[in-house]
């Protein structure tokens, strides 16, 4: 039997008690945890607390006086601190503010100790009322460092950051563990000049205050201040080393993260895990297999961490997770998921198989399982298939709803969307509400964009950015411009980014251009959205010029040159692009390789076409979309390649459509060739039995 975590077989803790087998019996006849026993020398009896976890009840026990033997030493102190350790673990086991309270106004002492204050705070703001917290806060006869500690966070936890700084600022010796608190505040809201400011202050700190101040760093993805701060710290330990090496690897600066991992003093499975990822990211599976081969230990933990690289990150990674996941010693639920992860990212049908059928084994599915089936659905636009599944969920939590709530907002059911929020979500975190506002930014519903923001209990900086986006997309110039102003966000360069990435879209070149003159600092995204604004207004002269003026130059940029050269038939611009971009050690993607075909295309290279096509799947491990195969069945029927072109249509892994036929009937029209543009009509009209492959074909022969 347990009673606060202690076992019962020998006595009662803090008690020479040995207890009668008759009332061990009757204590498990309670059928409930107990919480408490008072044992008392002058009366044969047991007073006994126990909770089913909604309420707290109170029996007594008579018992023989055989049964019961008392140390006469027993003093009151001791009686207390036991009663004390009872009610801390009551309050502690409490999983729901309904039984909180509960356990509040029916088993704890009125007034209560310090100890049993702070514990209150603590949990009342884990719970989400940092109202009771404060009552009870308030009504503390003494309070000690840790009662300022628990309320500032309880603040903090429930997004309530003035009352943090409130209670930060009106800490008489607020201490390490204050300082590091109230800066981990700051940060976690986006505001990190605040944070940093803050951190400057503290009169001292400690390893564990200089950590939180460079995962503030990192977390945002601000890589150059996470380094100097790094390179700044009096002493590192493997968090240091590991956090650095983490925003190193998330900003896909592979070569620093190398030189990061190689110094490390040591290592353990998360920093060689990051790295093994790292190179994942990039492609290079055979430092991967290498990194996975030199850990000392292969653990279930090192497999499945190879497993989910190649999973997220593999050329074929169904085919590689498959011959990992035979070659394992054994799979736990991470395994499995894995396996699905990379089913879902290759063949929902038979992710969907898998789900059923080898799944289907206790342990072998939990609630990430089912999120990564939905989720998967939702990503690919399959919304219908995507709310069955999760009407089949045996249990849902915030993850399962917001996914279902993410499905709708990004395929344009925004009726949906509202009504899974607003009637039928059991609860919203941050992520809800930023998710929901995105469904009215998508559907171009301005106003009730920013109703919903302004209702929001914890504006994050990305919700800030999305209502301005919402704003400067819809044209509400004046309204970003004060917003931009106004918002606490006000020095964020992502803020800034956001409007002028708007004013690119839609062209208000203008705008865009006085914007980005304002701007108190530019990154690589600032400057490639004032190039796409530029690009895409025709602006080729000065685009070229801000090109050139870039102090760093990324794939996006190289995109946008191309795009420009590609829309304004200039294929000789795209090719001479497409080989710097290479000299330069940029890889090009799916957008690139279509403009590059589209210049070979029209540039009538051939040689060079067929060589970019191969080269996407054979050097670059890219999947050709529809538009690349478009672009070479072009480039192939131009050149009077045409038997080649039937056979890219009738084989390529897309269903033909009219227009590929057409294409072809174009270039059968232009050589003059009569049996195949025949052929090409045929495969036309029985797609379509519009007029315009009989016109194309008559013209052939006219």
């Amino acid at each position: 039997m347990t009673v606060l975590g202690m076992r019962l077989e020998h006595g009662c803790p803090g008690h020479d008690v040995p207890l009668g087998h008759s009332l061990k019996r009757r204590l498990r006849s309670l059928e409930m945890p107990i919480y408490g026993i008072s044992l008392e020398k002058d009366r044969p009896r047991v007073d006994i607390w126990a909770s089913d976890g909604a309420e707290m009840r109170h029996c007594s026990l008579q018992v023989g006086a055989l049964a019961i033997r008392i140390n006469p030493q027993t003093t009151k102190k001791n009686a207390a601190m036991l009663q004390e350790q009872q009610c801390i673990a009551l309050i502690k086991s409490c999983t729901t503010l309904s039984q909180l309270q509960g356990v509040h106004s029916s088993s704890i002492p009125d007034p209560c100790s310090t100890i049993l204050s702070n514990v209150l705070i603590q949990i009342y703001g884990r719970l989400g009322s940092v109202e009771q917290a404060r009552r009870v806060f308030d009504t503390m006869h003494s309070r000690d460092s840790f009662s300022w500690n628990v309320m500032l966070v309880a603040y903090s936890r429930n997004g309530h950051l003035e009352y943090a700084k409130a209670v930060f600022d009106a800490n008489p010796r607020p201490d390490f563990v204050s300082w590091t608190s109230i800066v981990s505040t700051y940060s976690s809201r986006g505001m990190l000049q605040d944070a940093r400011n803050l951190f400057d202050k503290m009169p001292q700190r400690n390893l564990v205050s200089w950590n939180a101040m460079l995962a503030a760093y990192a977390k945002e993805g601000h890589v150059t201040e996470t380094k100097n701060l790094f390179h700044n710290m009096p002493l590192q330990n493997l968090i240091s080393w590991t956090i650095v090496l983490s925003v190193l690897s998330q900003a896909l600066l592979l070569e620093e993260a190398e030189k990061i991992y190689l110094a490390m003093p040591e290592r353990d499975a998360v920093s060689t895990t990051v790295m093994l990822e790292a190179n994942a990211q990039h492609g290079h599976f055979g430092k991967v297999n290498t990194i996975f081969d030199d850990m000392a230990i292969h653990d279930l933990v090192s497999w499945n961490a190879l497993l989910s690289a190649y999973a997220k990150y593999g050329s074929n990674p169904l085919h590689q997770c498959k011959e990992v996941f035979y070659k394992m010693p054994c799979w736990n639920l991470v395994s499995w998921n894995a396996m699905l992860l990379a089913f879902a990212g290759t063949d929902l049908k038979a992710a969907k198989n898998w789900f059923d059928n080898e799944m289907s084994e206790p342990g072998t599915r939990d609630l990430i399982s089912w999120n990564i089936l939905m989720s998967a659905f939702a990503k690919h636009g399959l919304v219908d298939e995507a709310s069955e599944v999760f009407s089949q969920m045996p249990v849902c939590d915030q993850v399962s709803w917001n996914s279902l709530l993410s499905a709708f907002a990004q395929n344009g059911r925004l009726p949906e969307a509202k009504q899974a929020f607003h009637e039928k979500m059991p609860a919203w975190d941050s992520i809800s509400w930023t998710i929901m506002l995105y469904a009215y930014a998508a559907s171009g519903n301005v106003e009730e964009a920013k109703v919903l923001f302004d209702k929001m209990p914890l504006k994050s900086l990305i919700s800030t950015n999305l209502l301005l986006f919402v704003y400067a997309q819809a044209r509400y110039d004046e309204q970003a411009r004060k917003f931009l102003d106004e918002s606490a966000a006000e020095h964020s360069l992502a803020s800034w980014t956001m409007v002028l990435s708007a004013y690119a879209l839609n062209s208000q070149l203008r705008d865009a251009q006085d914007l980005f003159e304002r701007m108190p600092e530019k990154d690589t995204v600032a400057w490639t959205s004032i190039l796409a604004a530029n690009a895409t207004s025709g602006q080729m002269h000065r685009a070229k010029r801000l090109f050139d003026a870039m102090p760093e130059l990324d794939l996006v940029a190289w995109t946008v040159m191309l795009e420009m050269h590609a829309q304004n038939s200039d294929p000789e611009g795209v090719l001479d692009l497409s080989r710097q971009m290479l000299i330069h050690g940029i890889l090009p993607d799916n957008t690139a390789f279509t403009c590059m075909l589209f210049g070979c295309s029209h540039g009538g290279d051939v040689a060079a076409g067929r060589s970019s096509f191969h080269s996407m799947a054979i050097d670059f491990h890219l999947e050709g979309g529809r538009r690349d195969y478009g672009c070479m069945i072009d480039l192939l029927g131009r050149a009077g390649h045409l038997e080649d072109a039937i056979d890219l249509v009738e084989t390529m892994p897309y269903p033909a459509r009219v227009d590929d036929w057409i294409c072809l009937l174009g270039s059968c029209r232009r050589i003059r060739d009569a049996r195949r543009a025949t052929r090409a009509a045929s495969r036309a009209v029985e797609l379509d039995r519009a007029a315009a492959p009989y016109i194309l074909l008559a013209n052939t022969f006219s």
